[in-house]
Parts: C-alpha cells; sequence; structure tokens
C-alpha cells in the first residue's frame, strides 16, 4: 500500500480535523480514525473496528480506505452479507473465489485493503466463519490489510470468531473499539478505546 504511519497521518489530519468530534473516552473520533490506519499500515494487518451502532465504525473504516487510496493503493469494502453472497455465486463461476480477495493476482487486481463490514451479522455459520478465516489468513499471508467491522466489544469478538482470528488481530493489526455516537448516530456510547 505504501506510505508510512506518519504519512497517512499529515496526508488526512484536515480531513479527519474536519469530522473530529470529542469523546470521554481520551481518542476524539478523529483520533480513533488515525489509529485505525496506523494499525492498518502493517504487513498483514488485521484490524478489529467495533462498537455499538451509530458511533461512526463504518465511517472511520471508510476513512481508512481513503487514506488508502490517496496514497495510491485499491480498497474494496464489502458487507459480509454480500461477501458470503457472491462466493456462493462464484461456486458456479459467476461471483467472487475467496483468492479473489485473498491473492494478488485475484480477478479483482490486489485489493490492498479490504474492509468486511457487518461482521458480527454474517458470520454466524461453521461454513461462513470458515470463509472469513480463509480470507483473513489469505490475506495476512499477502501482506495485505484487512479491517473487520462488527458491533461486538473485544472480548465478544474473540468469543464469536474464535482465538485463531482474534490472534492475527493481535500478531499484526490490532482493536479500536468506538463507544460514543457521533452527532446524528442515535446510539448511546462512553468514548473510545484502543487496544494494541
Amino acid at each position: 500500500m505504501g506510505g508510512s504511519p506518519r504519512h497517512c497521518e499529515a496526508a488526512n489530519r484536515g480531513l479527519i480535523e474536519s469530522v473530529e468530534t470529542k469523546h470521554n473516552g481520551g481518542l476524539s473520533w478523529g483520533e480513533a480514525c488515525l489509529s485505525a490506519a496506523r494499525l492498518c499500515s502493517g504487513f498483514g494487518a488485521v484490524v478489529s473496528v467495533s462498537g455499538i451502532r451509530g458511533t461512526g465504525k463504518t465511517q472511520a473504516a471508510t476513512v481508512c480506505s481513503l487514506i488508502a487510496c490517496m496514497l495510491g493503493g485499491t480498497c474494496y469494502h464489502i458487507t459480509g452479507f454480500s461477501m458470503l453472497e457472491q462466493i456462493k455465486q462464484g461456486f458456479g463461476g459467476e461471483g467472487l473465489r475467496v483468492s479473489d480477495l485473498t491473492r494478488h493476482d485475484g480477478r479483482l487486481g490486489q485489493i490492498d485493503l479490504l474492509t468486511i463490514d457487518e461482521c458480527d451479522k454474517a458470520f454466524s455459520t461453521d461454513w461462513g466463519l470458515g470463509i472469513l478465516s480463509e480470507v483473513v489468513d489469505g490475506r495476512y499471508c499477502a501482506g495485505l490489510p484487512t479491517i473487520l467491522v462488527s458491533n461486538l466489544e473485544p472480548s465478544e469478538f474473540k468469543e464469536r470468531f474464535g482465538r485463531h482470528i482474534a490472534r492475527r488481530i493481535n500478531e499484526a493489526g490490532g482493536w479500536v473499539e468506538f463507544m460514543e455516537p457521533i452527532p446524528g448516530g442515535g446510539a448511546d456510547g462512553k468514548g473510545v478505546k484502543h487496544y494494541g
């Protein structure tokens, strides 16, 4: 993807400050976005962006994608449901294959940053969890960063998705939890936490 975390921060400080809101938890929303972007800059990074509804998780993941695009990278944002549906279609040759999301030479070309949204809603079966694990592992091994967006706290995430994916997050990325609603978000919360 190119560019150092410092470069990401400098290139996007104005963009993020324009939407920044202070939170009780220490980090502002904009600072948490930069934290997630820094975590994504690692080789094979797997980053969990989580929080209750209305806290700006998806917007934060989008900011990370914008930063990657500004640095010349390619990004793909997909919901877990859509990813699974397209992979099912791929069995007939028309949809996605896991290799399209994990390899430099997949049909979509290299995806420098993959964001999978609504993970907590989509991956509830053994088959779905297996697909998620395969995508995360494939991208980790290829050195390509992945953002997993969910409504789960880190402890809930580990319980739902297992130690393997949590270990990938701990090894090469980190956890960013959004706990306070952004203006107009419509949820209750308590700030932003950064783990790892």
